[in-house]
């Protein structure tokens, strides 16, 4: 996947780029226009983009170990934060812990433990920085946010409730306000065979856990519910299509990945921009979809669950295309970064990423086998595997590719 974009002049000052046409280099151009009062923007295709940035060749900063020091050995890493003064704060949900380290990656303290007193953990889902360096600590068995300040002491608890429904917060704005979007359930006996998309409820929740609007409802991830012996079971459709809901700065970002696009909705639930990339879907490859199965069946654990699985695999709707892309994401200066789709054996990370305007800055391969959790205006933080199974949190530097060359690969 490529794109043709105007000339990036540098990391952090590279939303100077020219709309409307000719663009630099009598290359295609990015157009925007008004439809009822909502912009469009149209960005070119992504053959042939220009790098946006490129990823330091070695960590900055590294953590996680086989052997030594339990301080340092991660297990189910959930999420990671990288406060401003260079210290990180990493969810390990294998000890029900946040463990801090300082700058150079030393360990210094944890805090939190399993349990249901102030303070302690059952299911950390996510962590939501929040200013002066605090942490939100989502907690799905508590259906809460556990409030920490910046050394890790606890500060509070608030939650919006499993009485507004199953809900999963998205971001949390500049007040304090939290995105949150709702789950799609399916009951036995009650839910039909087949392919079901049902709607999910986009809300916003004020920090005293009160109601504080709605951004609609959005079709929510194709899943497929399948019934035989009297049981139900429900997983997603392979290639299937998703929602994505993020914060991005004062604004939220929906996307569904059927097509190349995205919305930045006010919190009115008005839509300000709709970004689109042109070009069609990626065709699914002959052999693909068995190779997708191959894969979700070697992570089954037992003969009777793999063969539970391949009749339902079998008994699946198939797109002929692959979703647009995997993932949404915002860095700290408001820029939106869209992961591509990974087919089956395709190891490469690309993503797109767009200035808050919604127009392609360029491309940014991070490395293969890095799960992205944070991108900072000048660095990416996410998780790894080694070859032996060990989680490594891993701080990378983003760096600018000046006048910005050819996609790699």
């Amino acid at each position: 996947m490529r794109a043709v974009v105007p000339r990036a002049v540098g990391l952090l000052a590279a939303g100077a780029l020219l709309a409307g046409c000719g663009g630099a280099g009598g290359g295609p151009s990015i157009v925007e226009r008004d439809s009822a009062g909502v912009t469009i923007v149209e960005n070119p295709p992504l053959d042939g983009a220009s790098m946006f940035a490129g990823v330091g060749p070695t960590p900055l900063v590294e953590i996680g170990a086989l052997e030594g020091e339990p301080e340092y050995q991660l297990f189910d890493v959930r999420d990671a934060h990288r406060f401003a003064d260079g210290r990180l704060a990493i969810a390990n949900g294998g000890s029900y812990q946040i463990r801090f380290y300082d700058p150079s990656g030393r360990y210094r303290r944890s805090v939190g433990g399993e349990g249901d007193g102030p303070g302690e953990f059952r299911s950390i889902y996510a962590l939501h920085p929040r200013p002066a360096d605090s942490l939100w600590v989502f907690d799905t068995r508590h259906w809460s946010f556990i409030v920490l300040d910046s050394a890790g002491a606890f500060v509070r608890t608030w939650s919006f409730g499993s009485g507004n429904g199953f809900r999963f917060p998205r971001g949390v704005f500049p007040d304090g306000t939290a995105l949150v979007q709702g789950v799609q359930l399916f009951t036995a006996g009650e839910t039909s065979s087949g392919l079901q998309r049902t709607p999910v409820d986009i809300a916003l929740f004020a920090p005293d856990g009160t109601p504080a609007g709605s951004l609609g409802e959005r079709p929510g991830n194709e899943m497929f519910v399948w019934t035989a012996n009297a049981g139900m079971a429900v997983r997603g459709l392979a290639f299937g299509r998703q929602l994505f809901t993020v914060v991005a700065g004062d604004r939220a970002v929906i996307g569904s990945n059927d097509e190349r696009s995205f919305a930045v909705v006010r919190r009115t639930g008005d839509i300000e921009r709709i970004v689109r990339v042109a070009g069609p879907l990626d065709p699914v490859e002959p052999g693909d979809f068995d190779r997708y199965v191959e894969e979700m069946l070697a992570s089954s654990e037992s003969d009777e669950l793999r063969r539970m699985w391949r009749d339902m695999f079998d008994a699946m709707p198939r797109h002929d295309t692959y979703p647009a892309y995997s993932e949404i994401r915002a860095d700290h200066a408001g820029r939106v970064w869209v992961a591509d789709y990974r087919p089956p054996g395709e190891e490469r990370r690309m993503w797109t990423v767009f200035d808050p305007e919604g127009r392609m800055l360029g491309r940014v391969r991070t490395p293969d086998d890095l799960r992205v959790l944070e991108i900072g205006e000048d660095y990416i933080l996410g998780v790894a595997r080694d070859e032996l199974d060990v989680e490594h949190v891993r701080v990378f530097g983003l760096e600018s590719t000046g006048a910005g060359g050819p996609v790699e690969g």
